[in-house]
């Protein structure tokens, strides 16, 4: 004897919305556990280094389980009219939220690779540049900028530092002379005239239509300095 379908839809939805929560509890606990394992992380180019890695990778895994879980409770929602009669109409039920689903997860691509960097450089900048207190006596230390740290850096360094392996910040207790190094991964980004540091990004190129003159606009991540550079 042939089964009723409504229950097989019934066991369905059952199933649907049990997965649909797992994987909702499952990508807030993914940005809960990376939250906090950056909370707790203490040196300060570590986290740097961390965050830049794994923010955007960790955001678009919860990502792609909430849009799946989307598209389970979509689909049983979508079948609870429980309309078997035509076929055509059965498959649009079932593929539409496979569709929706997808397009979800593709928006949120989007933002993530074409937005959110934005907000990520903000977010990067407040990590490498808020201010800084003293281990060991409290006070507030001061960054140098990219000459006034040449006297505290290596030889090594500071090679490393011109061919872009490695960007060195130094943080100084100017009343103790303690001096804090953070190591960072080598950056393109220019020194900026204003603040002196190694923070000014490029963030468009243009060329005149007029003169065939390539433009390139910078933004400097630290003091929000912008400058004009023309290819001649």
């Amino acid at each position: 004897m042939n089964q009723d379908p409504t229950n097989y839809l019934e066991t369905w939805a059952s199933i649907a919305h049990l997965i649909a929560l797992v994987l909702v509890l499952m990508a807030c606990i993914n940005y809960i556990v990376y939250m906090l394992i950056v909370s707790i992380m203490g040196n300060r180019s570590g986290k740097y280094s961390f965050v830049l890695n794994n923010e955007t990778k960790v955001m678009f895994i919860s990502a792609i389980g909430l849009s799946i879980a989307a598209a389970l409770v979509l689909n049983v929602f979508m079948l609870n009219e429980r309309d078997f009669s035509h076929l055509f109409v059965f498959s649009l039920k079932s593929g539409l939220p496979v569709g929706i689903g997808i397009t979800l997860a593709y928006a949120f691509h989007v933002y993530l690779s074409q937005y959110y960097p934005f907000i990520l450089d903000a977010r990067l900048a407040d990590i490498r540049f808020r201010e800084r207190k003293s281990p060991k006596s409290g006070r507030s230390m001061r960054l140098l900028n990219e000459e006034e740290e040449d006297d505290y850096l290596s030889e090594e360094m500071m090679i490393q530092e011109e061919q872009l392996a490695y960007d060195f910040d130094v943080w100084l207790d100017d009343i103790s002379g303690e001096t804090i190094i953070e190591t960072y991964k080598g950056t393109t980004n220019r020194v900026c005239d204003k603040c002196h540091f190694r923070t000014l990004k490029l963030i468009k190129e243009e060329i005149s239509e007029e003169t065939m003159i390539k433009s390139k606009h910078y933004q400097c991540s630290h003091c929000g300095h912008k400058e004009r550079v023309q290819d001649l």
